[in-house]
């Protein structure tokens, strides 16, 4: 941005040093050429401040829409292993009066143990068979 400045800068040297009258028809348009011209960089110069303020902002935004995408995904999968890991030491179960599924540690299995049924209160008997 700072060339067109000082390109306009350069011109307005070059009308001085051709002399050329500003208040003659063609140095009126010159001028008025060259004060929109500046007037334009400067606008472009605002315009560009503007557009790095918002795209700084968005680019901070897309952090942590990131950093929360990323902690979701981390998050999902150590639930997950989560999962896995209870999926070790417990069994599925299903109930004989009610058929509900029920899930019982696995250590239980191992002894001819007796569980109720959290729907019906029927006993449930456990064996490793």
């Amino acid at each position: 941005m700072k060339e067109i400045h000082n390109r306009v800068s350069y011109v307005k040297g070059l009308m001085e040093g051709l002399e050329i009258n500003k208040d003659s028809k063609e140095g009126k348009i010159f001028t008025e050429i060259l004060n929109l011209i500046e007037e334009l960089g400067v606008n472009m110069d605002n315009s560009y401040s503007d557009l790095e303020e918002y795209v700084d902002s968005v680019d901070s935004e897309l952090s942590l829409i990131k950093r929360d995408y990323y902690d979701f995904d981390d998050a999902i999968e150590n639930l997950e292993e989560d999962i896995e890991e209870v999926e070790e030491e417990y069994c599925e179960v299903e109930c004989s009066n009610c058929n509900e599924v029920i899930y019982v540690e696995k250590n239980l299995m191992e002894d001819d143990n007796k569980v109720p049924c959290p729907c019906c209160q029927n006993n449930i008997i456990l064996s490793s068979k």
